[in-house]
């Protein structure tokens, strides 16, 4: 049988932190469970090999909601002891990026979103799905602390006010990565735009409308590409 080859270009990123990271895993039990079902559409069944997608009903959500009125606490995710983001954060980062910048005008080409997500893979340095926030080049086991904001949302159920507790990561603080981008789909100027982009006008993690979560590239360095 033949074998194709085709070229898988990899590199290795190093973001720094200017601004304050946020944790946006929900910590209560009960608003978790459906923030994970909701979002992730998909939840282990008992006794089945498959999974299959939860809908969640409208009493449910409003039980949910009714939990959040009175408390809303966001953290990190926590994985033996140490703070993590999943690396699929860092692909919607830079679809969110990719997008931003075709709207302003700086893309002429309209199918960057559509290549990130199918040609371009993000894998963890200590671990393939996780990346570890760290300081000092030390994995960081909790956050530096949390801050209080003020929630107002139109839900389907009607408006809801809370205050809403979120775990932060302040600066110095960083995250290391490895980006693989299938043949020429994504060049490397491409992928030091989106990450450029997104570290002055997205931001990463949660409640990036703050001004949080904001980065420098502080690495960014092709350690060779390799048939598969």
């Amino acid at each position: 049988m033949s074998t194709i080859e085709y070229a898988v270009n990899k590199y290795d990123v190093r973001l720094e932190f200017i601004s304050p990271i946020h944790g946006g895993t929900p910590k209560n039990a009960d608003v978790a469970e459906t923030w994970i079902n909701t979002n992730l559409g998909r939840a282990e069944i008992e006794g089945q090999e498959k999974t299959r997608k939860l809908k969640v009903t409208m009493d449910e959500l409003k039980e949910t909601l009714v939990e959040m009125e009175t408390n809303i606490s966001n953290g990190f995710r926590v994985s033996e002891g140490r703070i993590y983001a999943a690396t699929y954060q860092i692909k919607a980062m830079l679809k969110e990026a990719a997008e931003s910048l075709r709207r302003a005008g700086v893309l002429k080409v309209t199918s960057y979103r559509q290549r990130l997500g199918r040609d371009v893979q993000v894998f963890g340095v200590e671990e393939p799905f996780k990346i570890f926030f760290k300081r000092n080049g030390s994995i960081l086991k909790t956050a530096d602390g949390n801050e209080l904001a003020t929630v107002h949302a139109m839900t389907p159920t009607g408006p809801i006010n809370a205050i809403k507790k979120s775990d932060v990561v302040n600066p110095p603080a960083e995250i290391e990565f490895t980006i693989e981008v299938v043949g020429k789909s994504i060049t490397e100027d491409q992928l030091k735009l989106f990450l450029t982009h997104a570290g002055r006008f997205i931001g990463f993690g949660s409640d990036r409308g703050l001004q949080n979560g904001l980065f420098n590239v502080a690495g960014f360095k092709s350690n060779g590409g390799e048939n598969e």
